[in-house]
């Protein structure tokens, strides 16, 4: 088991940076206390007013306390304990909910928690009060909370719970992040591992000092620290284990070398288990001959030999695989690729090195390799240690260079890894030394989003008309791991919910999913929209923002400085084609167009604004192309001035003035015929030749 905990603020805010670390936990524990006895409380506490590591704080965390205990390879006992001091209305709103994730295979149990005020009346939660709910979806996890409101909360007074979280895997990595959301006065881990696993461990830290391996007479190994500033959270950052103070304890059964030595010898033993565990063996060449012809060309034969993988062999990692925990029970592990062929079945690593072997056996050359995940931390040449590559994918040679396949994640088109194993390094296996290779991620064009929005505008301001949206590449695949296994109605909640986030009063019906299985073609979604009073009315003119699906975004960026560097998750392009038919008697009042934004090597933002003649129909096109990922710190001033011009102009609004009637008799018409251009509005003077140093 790996364990991250998640768990030193009452709201949690799922940034995609905290995916990678939340996937991370396979399983936590939680060894119960005597049930309803707490701690008591200082009653010096009642005379601190205010957070002495931030005065300006609404609370802080008194003692944050994650006790874990390795019972063996198998199974492991974790608690976890929060005592928080709330001091005004900002802490009253931060902790109005307490949300505890957790992953699927995993269940949290005796909840318990409790408000206590000054004059020491307490209020004791109800577990009739505690609901479960779904906060993500994605690929072969899904990751979901129990939540909670705390009775009673007012300023001046204490907030504290704690629960517990069965499994049945052992503890092989902890890492343990230290800062919160809000300051904390003490956190503090203590880690026990079985006495097997315990022979073997090994520690690094990150932006703090590296604690010596002490164990305390229980056999615990403690790790603290105190008075901690809170965690300033900025868009886009780099992993929280590269920013924050990290401790990582993990198993490490090799003995103390260079990190050159030990990722010679990795790749060594990774080309090994290639030769021996997806060697050719009857089951591989029989199954070879079943799925491509003798005439096929290779990048034909990988094309069938990839989707045969994705579509043949059913993936025990997958949760819309529909296996019942007694089949899952009954499947025997697989010990290479044989086995996976024969059973029919296997986790997304048995599927992976499947894939290699039939490579191998049709002809390529085929390597292993060990991927960084950059969601979960960057690479770094001068650590070793088995997190800092933990994904395996395959690597085929074309001419000079090597192509990534990864079967195993369900969604991936041919020839793609996940955007967190791109633009980043691997270890490719080899039989004589540590071979490293840098792995670019596609280029903006791989991965766009369309949508299509035909919209008309009545006399109340309200929109309505049918959206059709696509996606390609890392797009699509990220869609279709957000909605595997969800029903129709589920796919359609998520839509109606994400609309809603910024138009509030949005209304979606008739959601439809096309190409959703067909990883090579583009994924589409349609949908109806209604939204009321989305247009302003001020007596006889109507302002409309055409850019509908950028209305009431709040700016990417919201702080003057930045500390650290900005890293983006992939390469991409947006683009909204939007049409607005005005109501009768309306049209459009002194037309402008806010004009675009070249951002040079970094990007491209685009908008071009037309008015069809005979109908008055107004047409909106907007496109933004993200050609870097990384913008280094001392950047972020000019990238925060694009983006906020951009924010700017997708709030562009338009004026429609209502027409006296005989004038909007000879105005209006029906909609225009197909071959009826826009007229081009112009530019707002200067909007084009902006260029923010980046």
């Amino acid at each position: 088991m790996i364990f991250y905990p998640f768990f030193g603020s009452a709201r949690f805010n799922l940034s995609l940076k905290s995916i990678a670390l939340l996937f991370c936990v396979t399983g936590v524990f939680l060894q119960a206390r005597a049930a309803s006895k707490w701690d008591p409380i200082d009653p010096a506490e009642w005379a601190q007013t205010k957070s002495a590591i931030d005065p300006e704080a609404g609370a802080e965390v008194i003692v944050d306390e994650t006790v874990m205990d390795g019972q063996s390879a198998y199974s492991s006992l974790v608690t976890h304990h929060v005592r928080v001091r709330i001091y005004g209305e900002r802490g009253v709103e931060s902790y109005s909910k307490v949300e505890i994730p957790y992953l699927k295979g995993t269940e949290i149990r005796k909840i318990e928690a409790r408000t206590v005020t000054a004059d020491g009346t307490t209020s004791v939660l109800d577990p009739k009060d505690i609901y479960v709910r779904e906060i993500l979806r994605v690929g072969n996890v899904r990751a979901r909370v129990k939540a909670f409101a705390p009775p009673g909360l007012v300023p001046n007074c204490i907030v504290e719970y704690r629960y517990v979280i069965d499994s049945n895997e052992g503890i092989y990595q902890a890492v343990m992040a230290f800062r919160r959301k809000i300051p904390a006065r003490l956190v503090h881990y203590k880690v026990r591992m079985d006495g097997y696993l315990a022979a073997s461990l090994a520690c690094v830290s990150f932006a703090c000092p590296t604690p010596q391996l002490k164990e305390d007479k229980q056999g615990y190994y403690n790790f603290e620290m105190r008075d901690l500033p809170a965690q300033k959270e900025e868009a886009f950052s780099l992993p929280e284990i590269n920013v924050q103070p990290v401790v990582v304890l993990y198993l490490n059964t090799r003995e103390p070398g260079t990190p050159q030595k030990y990722w010679k010898d990795r790749a060594i033993e990774l080309d090994n288990y290639l030769k021996e565990e997806g060697g050719s063996s009857r089951a591989i060449r029989n199954t070879l001959a079943t799925v491509v012809n003798a005439t096929d060309d290779l990048e034909t034969k990988l094309h069938k030999i990839y989707d045969y993988c994705c579509a043949k062999i059913i993936n025990r990692d997958r949760e819309s695989a529909d296996l019942t925990s007694e089949q899952k029970k009954k499947f025997k592990d697989n010990t290479n690729a044989s086995d996976t062929l024969k059973q029919g079945n296997g986790t997304s690593y048995d599927i992976n090195l499947t894939f290699a072997a039939l490579a191998r056996a049709a002809g390529a050359e085929v390597r292993l390799a060990f991927c960084n995940d950059r969601n979960f931390m960057l690479y770094s040449p001068k650590l070793s240690a088995p997190f800092m590559l933990p994904h395996t994918a395959v690597a085929i040679r074309k001419g000079d260079s090597w192509r990534y396949f990864d079967p195993g994640s369900i969604y991936l088109p041919f020839g793609q890894l996940n955007w967190n194993n791109c633009d980043t390094t691997a270890l490719l296996s080899n039989p004589k030394e540590a071979e490293f290779a840098e792995i670019e991620g596609p280029a903006a064009d791989f991965s766009i989003r369309r949508r299509v929005g035909n919209f008309t505008l009545d006399t109340e301001g309200t929109l309505e008309g049918d959206v059709v949206t696509t996606y390609t590449g890392l797009h699509a695949s990220e869609v279709r791991d957000e909605i595997d296994n969800l029903t129709a109605e589920e796919r359609a909640k998520a839509v109606r919910d994400h609309l809603q986030t910024t138009l509030k009063l949005a209304e979606v019906t008739d959601v439809v999913y096309q190409n959703v299985a067909d990883i090579e073609s583009e994924l589409k979604v349609s949908y109806h929209l209604r939204v009321p009073e989305y247009a302003e009315r001020t007596g006889s003119r109507m302002f409309v923002q055409p850019a509908v699906f950028q209305k009431n975004l709040q700016p990417v960026f919201d702080s003057a400085t930045r500390n650290g560097p900005v890293l983006f998750h992939y390469r991409n392009t947006e683009k909204d084609e939007i049409t607005i038919l005005p109501p009768a008697g309306y049209t459009l009042e002194a037309a402008s167009s806010p004009g675009g934004l070249d951002m040079g090597r970094f990007g491209i933002y685009s908008i071009d604004i037309g008015v069809f003649k005979k109908s008055g129909k107004i047409k909106y096109e907007r496109k933004f192309i993200l050609k870097s990922i990384v913008v280094p710190t001392p950047g972020y001033a000019g990238l925060k001035a694009a983006f906020d011009q951009i924010h700017a102009q997708d709030n562009h609004v338009l004026t429609l003035k209502q027409m006296p009637a005989p004038e909007a008799a000879q105005k209006v018409g029906d909609n225009p015929p197909s071959s009826e251009k826009p007229a081009a509005t112009p530019a707002a003077p200067g909007s084009v030749e902006a260029k923010p140093s980046i």
